[in-house]
């Protein structure tokens, strides 16, 4: 006999400031006891948002199906959300990530939230996590936590990318094409910002409990580290599986075991 799987009524919305508003979707729960406790998703940035997006929508219907209400959104200059990307900054993206809080709570009626982020979305996630006393726990998938070293990634990917390019730079112009990362404009005041991102040397995490997720537990020690040097709970899971950020979007597979973990550690968490 086959059982049908519980769908979420899935609602897209803008909120924020009506000059600057940010575009998200809201997933009410559905399929299971509601829980106290409303998720925020924090997506990364570029090209990175794009081949993870597939998976953060099955997320937040698992989630949803978990009975969390969840609203994943666009930061600032992003996707479907107002401005430009030179309108961005990380200061803003993390006051985005407090706006989406405020939204999830408001119509959730939960005064409580969870945060999960992948790469960049990981380390906005956490800065919101210091200046907010209404984070429950924090879910950091594959953080960045030094911003220098994420950027030579990025540089180094896109030296990749133009080795097999049908095009190049015209001449005059490779200080423009500079500024570009994998089709995604980033620019001078975002590249030093993310030059001096540094989570070791942030302030004190008010989340109480942190689930870190990685392929490799090893590289996220020191992050690690300082959280239980700050009286933060701290569990770390090694899970094998895709690393959707870094696959094209049409080789992009699920990674089922990994958001599985993470619906598990945050019902668990939540009980």
């Amino acid at each position: 006999m086959r059982t049908e799987l519980s769908v979420s009524p899935r609602l897209p919305l803008y909120f924020g400031p009506s000059d600057s508003a940010l575009f998200g979707c809201y997933d009410p729960p559905a399929g299971a006891p509601a829980r106290d406790r409303a998720v925020v998703l924090c997506q990364p940035v570029g090209q990175e948002y794009i081949r993870a997006h597939r998976s953060f929508v099955q997320l937040a219907t698992r989630l949803a199906r978990a009975g969390f209400p969840v609203l994943r959104f666009d930061y600032c200059g992003c996707g479907d959300s107002a401005g430009d990307v030179e309108d961005a900054s990380l200061a803003r993206w993390i006051e985005d990530v407090g706006r989406a809080i405020d939204e999830v709570r408001r119509r959730s009626g939960r005064s409580r939230v969870s945060l999960v982020g992948l790469r960049l979305g990981a380390a906005l996630a956490a800065h919101a996590a210091c200046v907010r006393d209404d984070v429950a726990s924090l879910v950091l998938w594959a953080p960045v936590f030094d911003g220098a070293a994420f950027l030579r990634e990025l540089r180094q990917l896109q030296a990749e990318l133009l080795r097999f390019a049908y095009v190049r730079p015209a001449p005059g112009t490779e200080r423009d094409a500079a500024a570009e990362v994998l089709g995604f404009r980033l620019p001078a005041h975002l590249r030093e910002e993310l030059e001096r991102l540094d989570l070791l040397a942030h302030g004190t995490c008010r989340a109480p409990q942190v689930l870190i997720i990685d392929h490799d537990t090893a590289g996220i020690a020191p992050l690690e580290q300082r959280l239980r040097a700050s009286g933060v709970r701290v569990e770390t899971r090694a899970v094998a599986g895709p690393r959707i950020w870094l696959s094209e979007p049409f080789r992009a597979l699920v990674p089922h075991q990994t958001l599985e973990t993470i619906v598990q550690w945050l019902s668990e968490e939540s009980v």
